[in-house]
């Protein structure tokens, strides 16, 4: 195996802990309890922005890679990574909560079918 698919096997493997992270963080919570609770919203944000962080380096290591798994929104997770980084004070509780519940499983859904996938080597 090469070392860039290494690297990119690797990315998502990371991508999938903080995704199955940021569910630990939120597990047995309501939309109100984590909206009284400072500490797990600023955990989920830092789990957003490490999400975005990992999608930024796939889109600028393998471009090719993220063009064939449009599937995962990769500028919309480097996106909501620039958004936390640049206003956090204007985050709001109730996206954060919207992106924890929603989106992140999602995205874990979506790289567990793909790392099977290519485990499999098709």
């Amino acid at each position: 195996m090469s070392r860039d698919l290494d690297r990119l096997l690797d990315s998502i493997d990371h991508l999938m802990e903080i995704c199955t992270e940021t569910g630990a963080f939120i597990e047995g919570m309501t939309a109100e309890g984590f909206r009284a609770d400072r500490l797990r919203q600023r955990a989920v944000s830092m789990d957003l922005v490490i999400i975005g962080e990992i999608a930024a380096d796939i889109l600028k290591r393998n471009p090719d890679f993220a063009a064939d798994h449009p599937e995962i929104g990769w500028t919309v997770l480097v996106d909501l990574r620039n958004h936390i980084q640049r206003d956090h004070s204007s985050v709001d509780p109730a996206a954060l909560w919207a992106a924890a519940i929603g989106a992140v499983p999602q995205l874990l859904s979506q790289l567990r079918a793909l790392r099977h996938f290519n485990a499999q080597g098709e």
